[in-house]
């Protein structure tokens, strides 16, 4: 046994201790600790290690001890432990694998809960309205002519004789289009105190106007719905057309008042032909009102509310069977009441559902 010892003596008491290893057979050795006070001789083992005379004759060629063989070997242990690089690489591609599979789905579910949170929107605009008219004899809202222009149908109701403010609320945005891009090439040749500024899928519409009273100042109207400008119409036009009573209860599930647009008031007719590519607002061959409702926001779909206060989805063709007006065709040529083929459809819409 190989000790180093330390004597102190402190009050006549005498305190001894050492530290060394013991060979106990079949080649087990104990690096232990004795320490004695107050005449009891206490051992405490350290390190133990099993070593057979095999591996032990090395070690006593090369003077090293046993308990330093014995931390050599649990560290080498230890290291031999700890991830290589090919099972690092395994781990993250397993890893990429499972985002790739289940992100898609997370991002269905939260377009389905924007969507809800659409309808839920659209809902409290119908309670709104529904209310409004009701007092008012059956009549539906019309701006209350402070100007004139685009941004009239949301800047001010007319309700009886009270001018009611609307137009600073987020129910103006569906959750699925809050983003505003003023870009140049989307924005309309409109009269010289106004700009506006076309939304699309993902994107809010928003219009600037100045006010006929020049000591007003301007405002700023935005958001991602938009009006049918048959029902809910601006100033200047005979509020007695713009009544519940125009149309039997059963004709109004038919009729829209407010859907998701790419403008905040639109006028559609029924030979309008379709977007040629998604967010298409050009003219083409005929006016681009319907374009303003085509905006494929929800899935091939847009979510609507109707004059009978329901909501729910409406496929972008759908569009075109719907009763903008008393005098809109519901059998037009877009129709497949009217002949409208598959193929008659641009390219990016042929993949949803023909009405």
């Amino acid at each position: 046994m190989r000790e180093g010892n330390d004597r102190e003596t402190k009050k006549g008491l005498t305190k001894f201790a050492a530290t060394g290893s013991i060979s106990t057979g079949r080649g087990r050795k104990w690096s232990c600790t004795f320490g004695t006070g107050a005449g009891t001789m206490v051992i405490v083992p350290v390190i133990a290690e099993t070593v057979t005379d095999h591996e032990a004759a090395p070690l006593r060629a090369s003077g090293r001890s046993l308990a330093e063989a014995s931390i050599r070997h649990r560290q080498g242990a230890r290291a031999r432990t700890a991830f290589t690089l090919i099972e690092l690489l395994v781990v993250i591609g397993i890893v990429a694998l499972l985002m790739a599979i289940f992100l898609p789905a997370l991002q269905r579910v939260r377009s389905q809960a924007k969507a809800v949170a659409c309808q839920a929107r659209l809902r409290q605009w119908g309670v709104t309205l529904a209310m409004l008219a009701h007092d008012d004899d059956g009549r539906l809202p019309i701006s209350a002519g402070l100007f004139t222009g685009a941004g009239a149908s949301w800047s001010e109701f007319r309700i009886g004789n009270t001018d009611i403010n609307l137009y600073h609320s987020k129910f103006i945005f569906c959750p699925m289009a809050t983003r505003l891009e003023l870009r140049p090439d989307r924005q309309l040749p409109i009269e010289a105190r106004e700009a506006t500024y076309v939304g699309g899928k993902s994107t809010a519409w928003c219009t600037r106007i100045t006010f006929l009273d020049p000591s007003s100042p301007a405002v700023e109207v935005s958001g991602s719905y938009g009006f049918n400008g048959r029902h809910i119409s601006m100033h200047g036009l005979d509020r007695r057309v713009h009544t519940l009573d125009k149309y039997p209860g059963s004709a109004r599930n038919n009729v829209p008042i407010l859907l998701d647009c790419a403008r905040e008031c639109s006028f559609p007719w029924d030979n309008e032909h379709p977007p040629a590519y998604e967010d298409d607002i050009s003219s083409g061959p005929t006016s681009p009102n319907m374009k303003y409702f085509c905006v494929n926001r929800h899935s091939g779909a847009v979510n609507g509310l109707f004059l009978d206060w329901s909501v729910r989805k409406v496929g972008l063709k759908e569009l075109w069977t719907l009763k903008w007006r008393s005098e809109f065709d519901t059998a037009n040529a877009w129709t497949k009441a009217g002949g409208v083929q598959p193929e008659d459809w641009p390219q990016w819409m042929r993949r949803f559902h023909d009405y």
